[in-house]
């Protein structure tokens, strides 16, 4: 995996995507993004300038999902799926602001993808949250 042109990375996110998809079978490539679509991380088939151009498009996605999800009183979304002659796109949430996409083969056990999408989604909620933290009252800023 390239880490991203982002000011700040966390190896410990990149560590886990790469080691986590590497182990779902199926899932071709992913990246995690940002909710306003800027790729942030991104591992398997996706070079930098992949990743870069399919986060808008994820968070488009995810956008017109949680839309959806709001007029149809649907509550929390957790993942959106596009089934494609070629394979499958799926979107899902992951920490705060930020979602995971990950592209999988046509053959690919999608109650393993999800199961282990799920988790996988946890543990980066944990590490991409941590990130946006910031000290509140009485510290100092640099």
């Amino acid at each position: 995996m390239k880490l991203p042109t982002a000011p700040t990375t966390n190896p410990a996110v990149t560590e886990l995507l790469d080691s986590r998809i590497e182990l779902i079978a199926g899932v071709r490539a992913a990246v995690v993004l940002s909710a306003d679509g800027r790729h942030l991380y991104w591992t398997g088939g996706y070079d930098e300038g992949t990743a870069e151009r399919r986060a808008p498009l994820a968070s488009a996605l995810a956008s017109l999902a949680l839309t959806i999800a709001k007029e149809e009183n649907g509550g929390t979304v957790r993942r959106t799926m596009l089934d494609m002659d070629d394979g499958y796109y799926i979107v899902a949430a992951c920490g705060t602001r930020t979602f995971l996409a990950l592209r999988a083969e046509p053959g690919a056990n999608l109650s393993n993808v999800g199961y282990e999408l799920t988790q996988l989604t946890k543990q980066l909620a944990g590490l991409l949250d941590a990130e946006r933290r910031t000290p509140t009252g009485g510290g100092t800023s640099a």
